[in-house]
């Protein structure tokens, strides 16, 4: 079954660029089944009721509560690697594993200087239609580390880096329903010790994800995987 997303399910019309993948592309017609989701853990389950040119609607049916409406997820920090297609394969995993917001950061040793959001958002998109998902994770404007550290409101906020200071356990990570969980991932060359000690000032804890040396993006996904069936 086809899988669209809308942000408003009871509009009953698909937005204007999934319209037109579901007429021109998919070329769907009166009756078939669909399935709409709105990214914050909503589906329904409907048939498409109109097709023009612009517009596909469907019919309005009741909501269901998704698979994953509740679960705890985490938010990730992560400097964007210098090859894109490392980050964006990052985007497409951390989607389909679970994750909540994804915050790009720029850091003092940080080889990439710019992101295009636009292309980010759809491969989020098609990874969370393909995963079966019904929460989208957002993913933010990039910010300067400096910045983000003293401005993030996350409940729990942990750093992950390379330095041989005492640092806490990733088992030590026990998910809790009502709070938030952040944690901070940095560029291929880590965080430098100036970033560290700004984060561990702002309330951060220091990390571990073990003896191995991690990519980015491989960390990226660790931390992704630390929430599952916790």
């Amino acid at each position: 079954m086809h899988r669209f997303f809308q942000e408003e399910l009871s509009t009953g019309v698909l937005s204007e660029e999934e319209s037109q993948h579901a007429a021109k592309v998919l070329r769907l017609n009166i009756g078939d089944e669909i399935e709409v989701f709105d990214g914050r853990g909503s589906f329904i389950l409907t048939s498409v009721s109109e097709v023009s040119k612009k517009s596909v609607g469907f019919l309005n049916v009741s909501p269901k509560k998704g698979w994953d409406a509740d679960l705890i997820l985490p938010s990730i920090a992560i400097a964007p690697t210098k090859n894109i297609s490392r980050f964006e394969w990052f985007l497409e995993k951390a989607t389909e594993i679970g994750v909540q917001n994804i915050y790009p950061i720029f850091s003092a040793r940080s080889e990439r200087k710019n992101l295009k959001l636009e292309r980010l958002h759809k491969i989020i998109l098609a990874a969370t239609k393909q995963s079966k998902r019904t929460v989208m994770p957002e993913i933010f404007e990039p910010i300067r580390f400096s910045e983000f550290v003293k401005t993030t409101s996350s409940n729990e906020k942990f750093i992950a880096h390379c330095l041989d200071d005492e640092k806490g356990n990733y088992l030590n990570i026990i998910p809790q329903k009502n709070n938030s969980t952040l944690i901070t991932i940095g560029p291929e060359g880590d965080f430098s010790p100036e970033e560290i000690q700004l984060a561990l000032h702002h309330n951060f804890k220091p990390i571990s994800f073990g003896e191995a040396r991690l990519r980015s993006e491989t960390a990226g996904i660790f931390a992704c995987m630390l929430f599952q069936n916790r």
